[in-house]
């Protein structure tokens, strides 16, 4: 259950910095952007530096200027986007997969329902 709830909150801070790139705040009930404001780099943004650090200069120019768009504009085209949720797709599934391997109960199926909604929380 440890296992289980390091790999679900990981995955769950992983929707919530997609959200802060991604949504509106009409969409999710809080300020979105707040993480660019504050020049946090989240895994999208670090997947994608991994993979092309030449775009560092363009990454520090929409975090200096706080432009979301221009962000999404290159977390989009490289694919990073993407990438992340295939994180949370695979910590979801690892979650799941072990307590399945050690639970059979209803309150475990339901804690399983549970988790797999962060795969469709866009």
């Amino acid at each position: 259950l440890k296992d289980f709830g390091n790999s679900v909150g990981t995955a769950f801070q992983i929707i919530d910095d997609l959200l802060d790139l991604l949504a509106k705040r009409k969409d999710i009930g809080k300020p979105a952007g707040r993480d660019l404001e504050k020049g946090k780099l989240t895994l999208p943004v670090i997947i994608m530096l991994a993979k092309n650090p030449s775009l560092r200069p363009d990454v520090r120019a929409a975090v200096a200027n706080n432009d979301r768009a221009a962000l999404h504009g290159l977390l989009k085209s490289t694919g990073s986007i993407n990438a992340a949720f295939d994180v949370v797709g695979n910590l979801v599934d690892d979650a799941v997969s072990g307590v399945k391997n050690v639970l059979s109960n209803e309150s475990a199926v339901q804690l399983c329902k549970l988790a797999e909604q962060l795969k469709r929380s866009f």
